[in-house]
């Protein structure tokens, strides 16, 4: 989130709102399902945002802590971009067993976050 915070406040913000607005019950996630590239993640719902709605660039990757719906735990919010934040929701909750696969995933969000960090702001109109 620091990341998406220096490159885009606004995105950052975003977020943020997303989150508290699935807290309260106005906006739904997509459940997760396992992947052989992230692991298990069906116990984690997605949830699209980004400055255009018709194309979101982000994804926050969310559940809830003991089926409670007021208590939303956030372990990812990245670029949809090669499937970032699946990945770094995947290493997080240590879901992907393999090496090889882990190992891959490290430098898939690696590469997209300092490729997302280090690009100009893409908000419309800018």
């Amino acid at each position: 989130m620091h990341r998406i915070a220096a490159a885009d406040r606004d995105l950052a913000e975003m977020a943020l709102r997303l989150a508290v607005s699935i807290r309260e019950g106005k906006a739904d996630g997509v459940p997760l399902t396992e992947r052989t590239k992230t692991g298990d993640l069906s116990d984690w719902f997605k949830a699209p945002f980004g400055h255009d709605p018709t194309n979101p660039s982000h994804r926050l990757v969310y559940r809830f802590v003991d089926q409670v719906p007021e208590i939303v735990e956030v372990v990812a919010v990245g670029p949809r971009q090669d499937d970032a934040a699946y990945l770094m929701a995947g290493l997080r909750m240590e879901r992907i067993e393999d090496p090889i696969q882990r190992s891959l995933a490290e430098r898939i969000v690696h590469r997209v976050l300092n490729r997302f960090s280090s690009a100009p702001d893409r908000r419309p109109g800018q």
